[in-house]
């Protein structure tokens, strides 16, 4: 079972491999655009992290992950290319595409069908991950997407351990499902914005609190699971392919310590048969206060029996 984890900078790959990530992810900066990307992240966050790379590190982390027998992902996951004169922005994410496979990407990360049949139709024929913003969430979705000629799906937080285990039971393409922060809504699909991009930091409208009657409510929009430690053994014999992170806008070193503590989690169960879940999570100090509460993303939990 392979652990994938974002990086936004040359060090952030170099601290991520050798934290024990076995895959990264990471796009291209493009200057087609002020602050988005085709990379389905904002160029520049609002926090002033660049959450994509330069020509120049994103080909010294591919030469550096292969030195180190990593795979690398590349993130052309935008969601959908609008209608512009002379099909100016499909045009640039078939180039775009073209430079991370140029500079040595592996895979490439594709959510959108449209997009995705663009990049078979133009003779690119690179490995392909279905994104989680395509939101498979059955056999048949992955019917459809293996039709398509994905070798591994990336399946949205929604998706429950035994919706998990019927997908993964009926196909033969490989599972990719997420193990951190997650996400309230269909992925992509709430219209929120997310600190995309902004110029002002407006935070995560599903995990603000709210005025209601004049009074400051609980977090009523808030159904993000962010912890899956607990659940590593049953991943794991699942035969699930991938455990992926995100956070490619966020302080690298937050996500570089949480990835040490899921290799740890992975690699003990792997080695042992089990694990000791409590020295695992003591490695970060605020881990079982914030997380061990709720948040488990495949248990039995409240939030998860909140889901619809």
């Amino acid at each position: 079972m392979k652990l994938k984890v974002p990086v936004n900078s040359y060090e952030a790959s170099v601290k991520q491999i050798e934290a024990g990530a076995d895959e990264i992810y990471m796009g291209l900066e493009d200057f087609h655009f002020n602050r988005m990307s085709y990379s389905a992240r904002a160029q520049i966050a609002s926090s002033g992290v660049h959450a994509n790379l330069t020509e120049a590190d994103f080909a010294k982390s591919v030469q550096f992950a292969h030195s180190k027998n990593v795979t690398v992902n590349f993130t052309a996951n935008c969601q959908h290319i609008t209608k512009s004169e002379g099909d100016f922005y499909r045009k640039n994410f078939l180039e775009y595409v073209r430079r991370g496979i140029s500079l040595g990407a592996d895979a490439v990360i594709v959510a959108d069908i449209g997009n995705l049949i663009a990049l078979r139709k133009n003779g690119i024929d690179t490995p392909v991950i279905a994104g989680s913003y395509l939101n498979c969430f059955n056999s048949e979705t992955v019917a459809l997407l293996k039709d398509l000629g994905v070798f591994r799906i990336c399946i949205p937080d929604q998706v429950t351990f035994n919706e998990i285990k019927s997908i993964k039971k009926n196909t033969c393409l490989e599972i990719e499902i997420f193990v951190g922060y997650g996400c309230s809504n269909l992925a992509g699909m709430c219209r929120f914005y997310h600190n995309s991009g902004e110029q002002i930091h407006v935070g995560v409208p599903c995990r603000a609190k709210f005025i209601r009657n004049n009074e400051e409510s609980v977090s009523i929009m808030d159904a993000c699971p962010d912890c899956a430690i607990c659940s590593i053994p049953k991943l794991y014999d699942l035969g699930i392919d991938s455990l992926k992170l995100i956070g490619r806008e966020m302080n690298i070193e937050e996500i570089v310590n949480i990835t040490k503590m899921y290799k740890s989690a992975i690699q003990q169960y792997a080695m042992e048969g089990r694990f000791d879940r409590k020295e695992i999570i003591s490695s970060i100090s605020w881990w079982e206060n914030e997380m061990c509460c709720e948040r488990c993303k495949y248990e039995d939990t409240c939030l998860l029996r909140s889901y619809i």
